[in-house]
């Protein structure tokens, strides 16, 4: 297995913390410190030679010689976390990304400037939500978090959210029920997600992990709004999303003056990749945006799965997306 450019890690510690979602601590088989993460941030997880998955690390801020990761089975998924949950145990060896932010609080650390944040996470959406949580606590700033599960017992770090230092802030929302009082934190019913955005005050700044209709709702939202408030993160490859163009079409390339054809089923990313252009790309599905290029001219159809409506009138990722028209220009 190729290690260069990699973190190489061992699993330190695994807790199953629901039917579905196991925890998995990592560490430098030698005891250093790992490279550091700001809240929000994700590491590719090296399965294979060929084979990546991406996980938001869940903390602990606390250690920086830990990353934790939660992983939740999917048996009807790719295979990524059936392997993990069949094949890893304590010592086992795990090469890792360095971590990456795309769902960060701003351009530093909670540098948005933001006088009142939310914090919405649906299922497992809540692993890069608990950080943030955690950092915004730690610094004193104002926030609320509510967080959309089927049931207590689908909640991934329930504990942690009901007796935590920032439980008065933690509202649960179970669509199957279980509105009655808890340990800690508040129960409400079905999460009211476009009631939640609307009544937001102004100044508030508003960060969202989970499922795709979670993400495409309050997507509609920031879109017929204009708000650029409003931050999204969904993780996993989505069954609707078809890579490969349906229709041929041009890329050029305005910095060195090449052109490269995009044939019917074929990725832009594929193509370019083909013509000798050099694009990093990690999850080949419109979720990490390790690809994203910034476009000069054209008009994408966007198929990315994260991206905000202002990242969208400035890049697009070619990992997935494709373009209406005969030709698009990119920055490369």
């Amino acid at each position: 297995m190729k290690l260069i450019h990699h973190v190489t890690t061992t699993v330190v510690d695994i807790r199953r913390e629901t039917p579905r979602i196991t925890v998995y601590e990592l560490a430098d088989p030698d005891g250093w410190d790992l490279p550091p993460f700001t809240p929000g941030s994700h590491i590719d997880v090296f399965l294979d030679d060929r084979t990546a998955r991406q996980y938001s690390l869940c903390g602990p801020g606390s250690r920086p010689d830990r990353y934790r990761i939660a992983v939740q089975r999917e048996d009807a998924g790719r295979g990524g976390s059936r392997a993990i949950h069949e094949g890893w145990t304590l010592g086992t060896i795990v090469p890792v990304s360095l971590p990456r932010n795309t769902f960060h609080m701003g351009d530093g650390h909670m540098g948005d400037g933001a006088a009142h944040r939310i914090l919405v996470a649906g299922g497992i959406g809540i692993t890069p939500i608990i950080a943030m949580a955690e950092a915004l606590a730690g610094s004193g700033a104002r926030f609320e978090l509510h967080y959309a599960a089927r049931s207590p017992e689908e909640a991934a770090f329930r504990d942690a959210l009901e007796n935590g230092p920032f439980s008065d802030r933690v509202t649960f929302h179970y669509s199957n029920g279980h509105d009655g009082k808890g340990n800690g934190g508040k129960r409400a019913g079905r999460l009211d997600l476009p009631g939640l955005l609307a009544a937001a005050a102004p100044g508030t700044h508003t960060y969202i992990c989970g499922p795709k209709p979670m993400i495409d709702e309050a997507r509609d939202v920031a879109e017929a709004t204009g708000r650029d408030d409003i931050h999204l993160e969904q993780f996993g490859a989505h069954a609707t999303i078809t890579p490969g163009a349906e229709t041929a079409y041009v890329v050029d390339l305005a910095r060195s003056g090449g052109s490269v054809e995009v044939a019917v089923g074929q990725t832009m990313l594929d193509a370019l990749r083909q013509a000798g252009v050099e694009i990093e790309a990690s999850c080949h599905a419109g979720v990490c945006t390790s690809c994203k290029t910034r476009y000069l001219a054209g008009s994408p159809l966007h198929k990315d799965l994260v991206m905000s409506p202002a990242d969208r009138r400035e890049f697009v990722t070619p990992c997935v997306s494709e373009v209406m028209g005969a030709r698009i220009v990119l920055d490369l």
